[in-house]
């Protein structure tokens, strides 16, 4: 069996706290929001709740780069 490398266990594991951290903000938020990025520019929201998901997505996707990097 093939041994995943300590660092990618670590990046992967990031990115599943960063999946529960969404989902929990969603549920506080009473909210049901589909992928984060796709609601950017969602004029329902409030500003607060856009500024949390660019912050959001700005770590989703510095995760990713770390993962495609490795």
């Amino acid at each position: 069996m093939a041994q995943i490398d300590p660092k990618k266990q670590a990046e992967i594991g990031e990115i599943g706290a960063l999946i529960r951290e969404y989902n929990e903000w969603n549920r506080a938020q009473g909210l049901s929001l589909g992928s984060a990025d796709e609601h950017l520019f969602d004029e329902n929201l409030t500003d607060a709740q856009r500024a949390w998901l660019n912050n959001f997505c700005d770590r989703w996707g510095r995760s990713l780069t770390k993962i495609k990097e490795g």
